[in-house]
């Protein structure tokens, strides 16, 4: 553990941007358009998970500071929804990190405008929660950015060209209900 995590605040609010993932993860494969992009995410997301997984189960770290008791109702329940769903072994490197950095990649490119201001904003209190929550150590963020790093070396982003459009009338049926909300 660095010096500076000894000094790092518990910040109970900061579980609500770290359980917002979620929500991310499934509006992120909304706003592709085209099937390289969907395969492209996919295929980021899926490397991410698989190293990932392998890390932790070769390397099962622990977070060392313990987390002091929360006083607010509803903080006190998304942490105990987080204790039962998000096992204390899932460390190096940060899935939530690598996982924002992806959702940022398709975002960056599709979201326009506040709307993309605000997503980027999101996205950073996102990073930072999994930090003053004490869920990850500074390590776990910066192999998370290093994973990241690799993927998308191994995955770049398709040339500019000819795309095809997705056939998926589920899938933008969905996207086209998120583009009316955010409208």
């Amino acid at each position: 553990m660095f010096r500076l995590e000894q000094q790092m605040p518990f910040i109970p609010c900061m579980v609500i941007p770290y359980m917002s993932s979620g929500v991310f993860f499934a509006y992120v494969f909304c706003i592709c358009s085209y099937k390289d992009e969907l395969h492209l995410l996919a295929r980021r997301l899926n490397f991410v998970t698989l190293v990932s997984g392998i890390f932790f189960m070769l390397f099962p770290l622990q977070f060392s500071l313990a987390r002091p008791q929360v006083d607010n109702e509803c903080f006190r329940f998304l942490f105990r929804f987080l204790e039962l769903y998000d096992t204390p072994y899932n460390q190096a490197p940060s899935l939530h990190i690598s996982y924002a950095c992806i959702f940022w990649s398709v975002i960056a490119r599709k979201v326009r405008g506040g709307w993309k201001i605000g997503m980027a904003a999101w996205l950073w209190l996102m990073g930072l929660s999994t930090l003053f929550i004490y869920q990850h150590h500074l390590i776990d963020v910066i192999t998370a950015l290093i994973l990241v790093y690799v993927t998308s070396f191994c995955f770049p982003e398709a040339k500019k060209g000819i795309q095809i459009k997705t056939n998926n009338i589920k899938l933008l049926k969905i996207k086209r209900l998120w583009q009316l909300e955010i409208s």
